[in-house]
């Protein structure tokens, strides 16, 4: 949840700061497909893209094997290696679905009389956004992430068949 948060915000207030801009319409398009596209497919084609052409990342499993268990820095490391696919692969759909929602509240907050009133007393922008507007339009965000819990968990029920989690997990 914390990368999921992190960045809906971030991409949110990108989006709704210059409504209909070129960023905006870039990020509602990323957005769009990234709500239109299976969480498997996303997997799989992670698992293309970085672990079979270009060989940067794990394609399965917890860890490597062949690291011994008393080098705590190169398991954590295999470790960290082996979670980043599955974590793009289950938080781009959450991403994707919140960016849109927290755009629109950011919008409709940007447009309230007390922002306008703060911008009419000459208070920087970035200021107007992270002590007024971002707190308001936060509120609509907590509520969909408690609906967002069951997708996130039966996604990753999903990502972790695709990169053979559930395989050492029952050991089967």
């Amino acid at each position: 949840f914390p990368v999921t948060i992190s960045i809906t915000f971030i991409l949110g207030v990108i989006s709704a700061v210059r409504p209909g801009g070129i960023r905006d319409s870039a990020i509602t398009v990323l957005s769009f497909l990234g709500m239109s596209i299976p969480t498997f497919w996303i997997g799989l084609m992670l698992i293309l893209l970085f672990s079979v052409h270009l060989n940067w990342l794990p394609s399965s499993g917890f860890y490597d094997p062949t690291i011994q268990s008393s080098d705590t820095l190169g398991v954590a490391l295999s470790n960290a290696q082996h979670l980043i696919l599955p974590t793009i692969a289950c938080t781009i759909g959450s991403i994707a679905g919140l960016t849109r929602y927290y755009r629109f509240g950011m919008i409709s907050t940007l447009q309230q009389p007390y922002i306008l009133a703060a911008r009419a007393r000459g208070i920087p922008q970035w200021r107007i956004l992270s002590r007024h507007a971002f707190k308001n339009a936060s509120l609509p965000i907590i509520t969909l992430l408690g609906m967002e819990l069951p997708g996130l968990v039966s996604g990753a029920y999903i990502v972790e068949y695709i990169f053979s989690w559930l395989n050492i997990v029952t050991g089967k």
